[in-house]
């Protein structure tokens, strides 16, 4: 069902976060401002925005200011590495401080030798707010990093780590003493290697899958709100002719719980699943699947009810359609939660994660209709004079038999002439 929604454009129009857009384009086209995504990022003021077409760049740091970083409409954007150490790292935000990375792909080596540390995206020491929406995050080991970070959020996109080559495979996400919400993702970990014949005919065995989740420190809190987690398949073994035989590796698991003391994990609408196990051998061995959640200590929390889902389109700009996407289930109230700031924090009234920081504006939806399926359109109007940019939060929420927090999206509405 589609339904216009004129109130929701304007309602953003009233947020304060306004920002100057600089334009990033590989290939130098029309209205450019910069061709390298990380010399945009370093002239760039706190609180900019950097809008980027279409092209392959290679690499990001942030360091210690407020920054959106988004794919225009229909643009395919890499930021992908071809040496050991590059990734992209966003780093110390203070307090209030926001980073957005919207509809981007990030992309490590597939696959390097362990004495290297290498992530497809790498967050660390944030006091501030952390949101990658809908972005892809591949390879590293792990993928996805995230250390000593007070709220970091994943909303929709994927996550994979590293496949096995020689190295160990890579988890999806690693979160330490780190406050993480994931909602509507898919988290893998990588596949492991099969036994087999190596460089210079050498013999290499198998390895294990990686975990799609791995949780350390007493600091570590993580929500997964209808997410697809699923640990990396083991290796498969290897027999040839009876003189060399290679066991197969266990699956990894689907969230490991590592530390002893103190991660809590949080599931609502997520039953995390273990990596298959390696394909047996003629010599006769085995290897096990991995577990679903494998808690070595902490604790974890099923949460109820079934979060609702919203998405929304890439940017856009004046006189265009604004398209929000909400599913859940048929005949539940919905609203939609309107912010300028992200953040938010875990309600246990509403059986999860507020992803927003107030002042909140609420739009009623009513009943969701037969099929669940709500697609909401708003006309984006003038956003006023100098103004060439503006993002704002938002976030489904649903009541049927109990109120539910669901899944929410950055927008982004842009000047007509950029």
């Amino acid at each position: 069902m589609v339904r216009a929604c004129p109130a929701f454009a304007l309602l953003l129009l009233a947020a304060p976060l306004r920002a100057d857009v600089l334009v990033v384009d590989a290939s130098n086209g029309p209205g450019t401002d910069f061709t390298s995504l990380q010399a945009a990022a370093d002239a760039a003021a706190s609180g900019d925005m950097l809008l980027v077409r279409s092209g392959d760049y290679g690499g990001l740091l942030i360091d210690g200011k407020s920054l959106s970083v988004v794919a225009d409409a229909g643009a395919d954007v890499s930021v992908a590495f071809t040496a050991p150490m590059q990734m992209t790292e966003l780093r110390n935000l203070a307090p209030g401080q926001t980073v957005l990375l919207q509809g981007l792909s990030l992309r490590a080596i597939p696959a390097m030798p362990t004495f290297f540390t290498y992530n497809g995206c790498f967050v660390h020491d944030c006091a501030g707010t952390v949101w990658l929406d809908d972005c892809v995050v591949e390879f590293g080991a792990p993928a996805l990093r995230v250390q000593d970070c007070a709220r970091v959020i994943v909303a929709g996109g994927s996550i994979l780590g590293a496949l096995s080559v020689e190295s160990d495979a890579g988890a999806g996400l690693q979160v330490e003493d780190s406050n993480v919400v994931v909602a509507g993702s898919s988290v893998l970990g990588g596949d492991g290697r099969d036994a087999g014949w190596g460089a210079f005919m050498t013999f290499i065995g198998s390895s294990a899958g990686a975990p799609g989740v791995s949780q350390s420190g007493p600091g570590s809190v993580v929500t997964l709100a209808d997410c697809t987690v699923h640990g990396g398949a083991g290796g498969s073994g290897f027999w040839f002719f009876g003189h060399n035989c290679g066991a197969p590796s266990d699956g990894g698991d689907g969230l490991v719980l590592a530390a002893e003391f103190g991660p809590v994990a949080r599931l609502a609408g997520t039953m995390p699943l273990g990596g298959a196990s390696g394909g047996s051998t003629q010599c006769g061995q085995t290897s096990s699947p991995g577990l679903g959640v494998h808690t070595l200590g902490g604790s974890v929390m099923f949460l109820s009810g079934v979060p609702a889902t919203l998405t929304a389109a890439g940017p856009a700009r004046e006189g265009e359609s604004l398209a929000v996407d909400i599913h859940g289930k048929a005949g539940d109230l919905a609203w939609v939660v309107l912010s300028t700031m992200p953040g938010g924090k875990f309600l246990y009234s509403k059986q999860g994660e507020l992803l927003l920081d107030p002042p909140f504006t609420a739009v009623t939806l009513g009943p969701l209709p037969a099929g669940g399926g709500l697609a909401l359109t708003a006309h984006v109007p003038e956003l006023g004079p100098g103004v060439e940019g503006l993002v704002a939060w938002a976030q489904v929420v649903t009541c049927g038999a109990g109120c539910v927090m669901g899944t929410g999206s950055a927008l982004v509405l842009l000047d007509a002439g950029l």
